[in-house]
């Protein structure tokens, strides 16, 4: 136990006491951990069918082809034919994302059934009751420990048929004489305005990007839809790890009439294909914690998707120690535009 999340561990301690699931029959699990919760409960109810369902393609795959009990989702949109009696819900990242979630889940749920939301109390959870209220009855907190708190509600009205476009935010972008609009689903980085560690990366420019060329981390794709903005023979690529971002991507793609496509990948592992350049603004967050190991990851790795020449643009909050891991994989590289919050990183792969 002790590995797990300190949200699931107050889900164990909670469900442990009464055998909380014994009623239910198809249980889903939301926005779950990649902690091994997930797989550890479904081994302890094997006649329940369980359904983890997640925005982000790294959870996703932690229980892929698991358990036989445990079926995974991974999509910006759910989809089932057989209702759920019971839902458990990790509190995301974001308020807004938790209302994204909701709305596209509780058609999905059977009237009168138990929803148990559960997450950090830095994290948003303790808004869950206001939020569900137009569907739900009042959410009562029935446990808290290690900085946690679980609520707990019954479903007694679903939600409209979703539409996800309903939720799409967008705004206008001109930077360097290029205009274009951005296109934000809830949870996405960047979700309805330009971040300033974006700004400063496409500002410091010195020439239009060429060749195939990848937006690592691309949110809603404005940096891969800047550069095709700016030399429309460039192949543009898009990855992300949540399906929230891939789906902004390519929405800010086609209503920009940007030929590109992006892919759902933990890190770079669904990634093929060599690149001219590569530009990023990385991930430091994973929910509400600081991590620094995505982007360390993912300096360490990229050189083998570069092309002979291929070059890394890289702008990451000043404070964040990126120098030494990118002396060790380019030899050199520069800090080519800099301010009070962030820098800009320049390398060429040399071999």
């Amino acid at each position: 136990m002790a590995a797990f999340d300190n949200a699931s561990l107050l889900l164990e301690r909670s469900f442990a006491k009464g055998d909380a699931l014994a009623a239910f029959d198809n249980i889903a699990l939301v926005n779950f951990k990649d902690d091994g919760y997930a797989n550890y409960l479904a081994q302890q109810f094997p006649d329940k069918r369980f359904s983890g369902l997640t925005y982000n393609f790294a959870d996703y795959h932690s229980i892929l082809n698991k358990q036989p009990n445990l079926a995974a989702f991974c999509s910006h949109q759910f989809e089932f034919e057989q209702p759920f009696d019971c839902v458990v819900i990790y509190f995301p990242k974001s308020k807004p994302e938790f209302e994204y979630l909701i709305n596209n889940l509780f058609n999905h749920v059977s009237l009168d059934s138990p929803i148990y939301v559960v997450g950090d109390n830095k994290g948003g959870v303790k808004s869950s009751d206001k939020l569900m209220a137009k569907f739900c009855t009042k959410a009562q907190k029935i446990d808290a420990a290690k900085h946690c708190a679980l609520y707990l509600a019954l479903l007694n009205q679903a939600s409209e048929p979703f539409e996800p476009q309903n939720w799409y935010k967008s705004y206008p972008l001109t930077i360097k004489d290029v205009t274009l609009s951005v296109y934000t689903l809830p949870g996405v980085f960047s979700h309805g305005s330009l971040d300033d560690g974006t700004k400063l990366l496409l500002e410091s420019l010195k020439r239009p990007a060429k060749g195939q060329v990848l937006d690592f981390g691309c949110g809603a794709g404005l940096i891969g839809a800047f550069l095709a903005k700016q030399n429309p023979e460039v192949a543009v690529t898009g990855l992300d790890v949540s399906a929230l971002a891939v789906e902004s991507t390519l929405t800010t793609y086609r209503e920009n009439g940007i030929k590109g496509h992006a892919v759902l990948s933990d890190g770079l592992s669904q990634l093929n294909g060599r690149f001219q350049q590569v530009y990023t603004n990385p991930p430091f967050h994973t929910g509400v914690k600081t991590n620094y190991a995505i982007t360390e990851q993912f300096v360490a790795d990229i050189g083998q998707y570069l092309q002979k020449s291929g070059e890394l643009w890289l702008v990451a909050n000043s404070f964040l120690k990126y120098q030494p891991l990118l002396q060790q994989q380019f030899g050199h590289f520069d800090i080519v535009s800099a301010n009070k919050r962030f820098n800009v990183y320049y390398g060429c792969k040399t071999n």
